[in-house]
């Protein structure tokens, strides 16, 4: 534990505490060590991070470290000013051929009291009625705008954006 502290504390004379802090705790989950980055995400003054935080999620999602995206997005509940649609929607992401787990994501959601934004709805509903299953939410998929073949204007229902 002395050597992981002068580690740490190298790296963060070297990029700063915050960087530091996120880099340790992505290699945490990495290794399936949850308490160990909860510690450092509980790091009392420590804020949210954007970027920092996409490319763990990035990185997690990539290697198909769905339970780490999942322990990342609980232990970054109380980041000051966290983005909790950024969060949910990369974690549907990951998930979007696997209704059981976008099931998942949503009782986190209610869980933690999150209510989610029409767009992190819809991308909700995409997956579950991708699935054949009920969405567990009233739910309207948005309208979009389309030309017809006549020249007249026509609503049509658009698919939800899962790409973020």
């Amino acid at each position: 534990m002395e050597r992981m502290q002068r580690v740490l504390d190298a790296s963060i004379s070297v990029i700063g505490e915050e960087r530091s802090l996120y880099d340790l705790a992505h290699n945490f989950l990495d290794m399936g060590r949850y308490s160990q980055a909860k510690k450092l995400f509980d790091t009392p003054g420590l804020r949210y991070n954007h970027d920092k935080t996409d490319l763990i999620m990035g990185s997690l999602q990539k290697r198909g470290l769905y339970e780490a995206m999942e322990q990342m997005v609980r232990q970054t509940s109380q980041l000051f000013a966290c983005d909790r649609n950024f969060m949910y929607s990369r974690l549907l992401s990951a998930c979007r051929d696997d209704a059981d787990r976008a099931t998942e994501a949503w009782v986190m959601m209610q869980e933690e009291g999150h209510s989610p934004s029409n767009r992190l709805r819809n991308q909700m509903a995409a997956i579950m009625q991708k699935a054949g299953r009920e969405v567990p939410f009233e739910h309207k998929m948005p309208q979009r705008k389309t030309k017809a073949t006549d020249g007249s204007t026509e609503a049509k229902a658009s698919e939800p954006d899962s790409s973020s």
